[in-house]
């Protein structure tokens, strides 16, 4: 024996239930649907106060100024946390060391053997080949010759012009 259905609060008759084109049903829907975005939100900046001026901050920022100051104020808890996101953002790590490409360059003023002779001796480095060595040393004074004919050159062109 089927249920009579009975007609009131949140009952509608039947014949009017789920038309097409009732769009009540819909919005109700996507009202629940609807999940609010909290990356979003959390990612919007608000306005502070910073040195009596107002200013737009990012919450992670603001978090992170306050994690700041407990850990100066020395709690052990902010200062490992803040030693985790530093970590985490590489800004601990050592910078990398600028590479010389094998070049020493000393004083302009010290001439080359004597430079040569002081390395030598603070790292125990044995001497090298002569002829080498002899051969190093005319490059660099024939580069010397022609780094000073050339500064001459531009002396020369500046004065001409």
């Amino acid at each position: 024996m089927p249920r009579e259905y009975s007609v009131g609060y949140k009952k509608p008759p039947v014949e009017y239930r789920f038309k097409k084109g009732n769009l009540a049903a819909h919005r109700r829907a996507s009202l629940k649907d609807k999940v609010p975005d909290l990356v979003s939100h959390l990612n919007r900046p608000f306005d502070t106060e910073r040195g009596g001026k107002r200013v737009k901050v990012h919450p992670f920022e603001a978090a992170l100024l306050s994690l700041a100051r407990d850990a100066m104020k020395g709690k052990p808890s902010a200062i490992k946390k803040i030693i985790q996101i530093f970590e985490g953002a590489g800004l601990l790590d050592p910078p990398p060391a600028k590479q010389t490409h094998g070049v020493l360059v000393g004083p302009k003023h010290i001439h080359p053997e004597f430079f040569y002779d002081k390395v030598q001796e603070i790292l125990g480095i044995s001497h090298l080949d002569p002829e080498l060595f002899e051969a190093a040393r005319v490059e660099y004074d024939q580069d010397q010759a022609q780094i000073k004919e050339l500064r001459l050159q531009f002396l020369r062109g500046q004065n001409n012009g």
